[in-house]
Protein backbone atom coordinates (compact mmCIF):
# COMPACT_ATOMS: atom_id res chain seq x y z
CA UNK A 1 0.00 0.00 0.00
CA UNK A 2 1.26 3.84 -0.70
CA UNK A 3 2.73 5.65 2.13
CA UNK A 4 2.25 9.08 0.21
CA UNK A 5 -0.77 9.52 -2.57
CA UNK A 6 -1.34 11.93 -5.57
CA UNK A 7 -3.98 13.46 -5.10
CA UNK A 8 -6.34 14.85 -8.12
CA UNK A 9 -9.57 16.62 -8.48
CA UNK A 10 -11.11 12.86 -8.09
CA UNK A 11 -10.09 13.14 -4.42
CA UNK A 12 -10.00 16.38 -3.43
CA UNK A 13 -6.77 17.54 -4.99
CA UNK A 14 -6.14 20.87 -7.10
CA UNK A 15 -2.79 20.56 -8.63
CA UNK A 16 -2.02 17.14 -8.15
CA UNK A 17 -0.13 17.63 -4.87
CA UNK A 18 0.95 14.92 -2.59
CA UNK A 19 -0.42 13.96 0.44
CA UNK A 20 0.44 12.02 3.41
CA UNK A 21 -0.60 11.00 6.94
CA UNK A 22 1.10 12.86 9.89
CA UNK A 23 -0.15 10.87 13.21
CA UNK A 24 1.14 13.80 15.02
CA UNK A 25 -1.12 16.13 13.81
CA UNK A 26 -3.64 13.31 12.82
CA UNK A 27 -4.26 14.79 9.34
CA UNK A 28 -2.82 14.39 5.74
CA UNK A 29 -0.17 17.14 4.79
CA UNK A 30 0.46 18.71 1.40
CA UNK A 31 3.31 18.93 -0.72
CA UNK A 32 4.13 19.94 -4.29
CA UNK A 33 7.01 18.18 -6.50
CA UNK A 34 7.48 18.97 -10.10
CA UNK A 35 4.55 16.98 -11.35
CA UNK A 36 2.26 19.12 -9.79
CA UNK A 37 0.46 21.22 -11.68
CA UNK A 38 0.64 23.97 -8.95
CA UNK A 39 2.45 27.74 -10.06
CA UNK A 40 4.20 29.64 -7.71
CA UNK A 41 4.00 26.64 -5.00
CA UNK A 42 7.33 25.36 -3.50
CA UNK A 43 8.59 22.27 -4.88
CA UNK A 44 10.02 19.56 -2.95
CA UNK A 45 12.35 16.74 -4.54
CA UNK A 46 10.41 13.31 -4.24
CA UNK A 47 12.25 9.94 -5.32
CA UNK A 48 8.44 8.40 -6.76
CA UNK A 49 8.11 5.51 -4.77
CA UNK A 50 5.14 5.92 -3.14
CA UNK A 51 5.65 2.95 -1.11
CA UNK A 52 8.83 4.37 0.75
CA UNK A 53 8.92 8.05 -0.23
CA UNK A 54 11.70 10.39 0.28
CA UNK A 55 11.33 14.11 0.34
CA UNK A 56 13.28 16.82 0.52
CA UNK A 57 14.07 19.56 2.14
CA UNK A 58 12.20 19.04 5.48
CA UNK A 59 8.29 19.62 5.22
CA UNK A 60 7.30 22.49 7.43
CA UNK A 61 3.60 22.95 8.70
CA UNK A 62 2.59 25.16 11.26
CA UNK A 63 -0.09 27.66 12.10
CA UNK A 64 -1.22 29.76 15.23
CA UNK A 65 -1.33 26.97 17.79
CA UNK A 66 0.73 23.88 16.17
CA UNK A 67 4.00 23.37 14.08
CA UNK A 68 4.76 20.16 12.80
CA UNK A 69 8.49 19.50 11.07
CA UNK A 70 9.56 16.50 9.52
CA UNK A 71 11.58 14.78 7.24
CA UNK A 72 10.21 12.02 5.43
CA UNK A 73 12.95 9.37 4.02
CA UNK A 74 12.52 5.57 2.90
CA UNK A 75 9.35 5.59 4.01
CA UNK A 76 9.88 6.72 7.32
CA UNK A 77 8.79 10.13 9.02
CA UNK A 78 11.30 11.63 11.44
CA UNK A 79 9.67 14.43 13.32
CA UNK A 80 12.30 16.90 14.44
CA UNK A 81 11.98 18.53 18.28
CA UNK A 82 10.57 21.56 17.20
CA UNK A 83 7.30 19.89 16.98
CA UNK A 84 4.60 20.66 19.49
CA UNK A 85 2.96 17.20 19.09
CA UNK A 86 3.77 14.05 20.98
CA UNK A 87 5.61 12.60 18.66
CA UNK A 88 8.49 15.15 18.65
CA UNK A 89 12.08 13.68 18.05
CA UNK A 90 10.54 10.55 17.19
CA UNK A 91 10.96 8.76 14.15
CA UNK A 92 8.53 6.03 12.99
CA UNK A 93 6.87 4.11 9.67
CA UNK A 94 4.71 6.36 7.75
CA UNK A 95 1.16 4.67 7.41
CA UNK A 96 -0.83 3.72 4.72
CA UNK A 97 -2.49 6.22 2.86
CA UNK A 98 -6.16 5.66 0.75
Amino acid sequence: MAKIKRFTSKDGGYHGELGFYCPGCDCVHFIYDKESNAPSMPVWGFNGNFESPTVTPSVLVQNKTMRCHSFITDGNIQFLPDCTHDLAGKTIELEDID
